[in-house]
């Protein structure tokens, strides 16, 4: 058993029975996903993360699938949000041409 079992059940009460099984995680710098067992990995894990977030993952249980009208929300809520974007992009760019790059000077005006 992990060492923080209990502590972690005590915090979400509502959320987790006395007999779940937690494992503790957080992302480090790469990406991955890195367990803590103790203490020592907690506290390596706070000295050399710069925003540390932990994941708590409990053993036994899934996520629930998402039903597929949720799924075309979502799709309808994100195209909807990028076609905004591209909007405001335009009228930036129309708005703001981007400045004309400097001209170097040619070899007949430098002098050696």
């Amino acid at each position: 058993k992990q060492w923080y079992q209990r502590r972690v059940r005590g915090l979400f009460p509502k959320a987790l029975s006395p007999t779940d099984d937690v494992l503790l995680k957080y992302k480090d710098e790469d990406g991955d996903l890195i367990t803590i067992a103790d203490g020592s990995d907690l506290m390596y894990a706070k000295a050399y993360s710069r925003i540390l977030s932990i994941t708590i993952f409990v053993k036994g249980r899934e996520i629930p699938p998402i039903d597929m009208s949720t799924v075309r929300s979502m799709r309808g809520e994100l195209v909807t949000l990028r076609d905004r974007i591209n909007h405001i992009l335009n009228k930036l760019e129309s708005s703001y041409p981007e400045p004309p790059e400097p001209e170097l000077p040619s070899l007949s005006t430098c002098f050696w």
